[in-house]
């Protein structure tokens, strides 16, 4: 800030924006239906050691949300989404989890804390928003680039279902929150949400293209198979060990 601040003390100011950019954070949300869950055991049973301490949240108030929302909703997948969707859902019998949901920052692709949180229906707006608010409820930034595969869909009810949150995770009416597609997966998009939704039409993020996410999964589900047969404690310890892993 104080190469601009010297800019403005030797001139009137006239065409220097301020740097929002510096102010910013791109961050990347998606899901993973490889990090599946048995039902093997129960919170109570095999309760995690540091519920809420890194990336994996607490799970209280998330499920207390959640039982609101006891009916699946549906998501209206955009074109290519929809069979991709569907085969990830036909196998969930027997499982406690049906896969993770994580957020994650699309310059250094390193996990937000408590960002992470398994599904137990699929993918659900009301799973979205508690995750990704909950991964920013601390920040003070003025600008939020969120992406998401359907952000298309997404992005239309989330300011009204905010409001449905815990105070807590609601933002401040400072702080802008931009939506936008990765851009592998914007050409699946109907050509309707391609200018709107896309990354190389979007200030203040440069060349991100947000696929980082896809390389942390790969790594990530190396684990996929022996993790998905612990408890629920067992399964949030060690993804947040390889989380934390992963970021240092």
């Amino acid at each position: 800030m104080d190469f601009y601040q010297s800019l403005e003390q030797l001139h009137n100011g006239s065409g220097l924006d301020d740097p929002l950019w510096l102010y910013g954070l791109i961050l990347q949300e998606d899901t993973n239906f490889k990090q599946k869950s048995q039902l093997h055991s129960t919170n109570n049973h095999d309760p995690a050691l540091g519920p809420g301490w890194a990336m994996f949240m607490a799970g209280d108030t998330y499920f207390d949300h959640l039982s609101k929302y006891v009916d699946p909703e549906e998501i209206n997948h955009c074109v290519g989404f929809v069979a991709l969707w569907s085969a990830n859902m036909c196998r969930s019998k027997g499982l406690c989890a049906t896969g993770i949901r994580s957020v994650s920052c699309a310059h250094s692709d390193m996990f937000q804390p408590n960002s992470i949180r398994d599904l137990h229906k699929g993918e659900r707006y009301a799973n979205m928003d508690y995750i990704f608010l909950s991964s920013i409820m601390a920040t003070s930034l003025f600008l939020v680039t969120i992406t998401y595969d359907i952000a298309c869909q997404w992005y239309w009810n989330f300011f009204t279902h905010m409001t449905q949150l815990p105070s807590a995770l609601q933002l401040s009416s400072h702080i802008d929150v931009c939506f936008c597609i990765p851009k592998f997966h914007l050409a699946d998009h109907k050509e309707s949400c391609h200018a709107p939704f896309s990354l190389n039409y979007t200030k203040w993020v440069g060349q991100t293209n947000s696929e980082g996410i896809e390389c942390i999964w790969l790594w990530l589900n190396k684990v996929s198979h022996s993790v998905s047969m612990m408890g629920q404690g067992g399964q949030q310890n060690m993804l947040d060990d390889f989380c934390n892993f992963w970021n240092w």
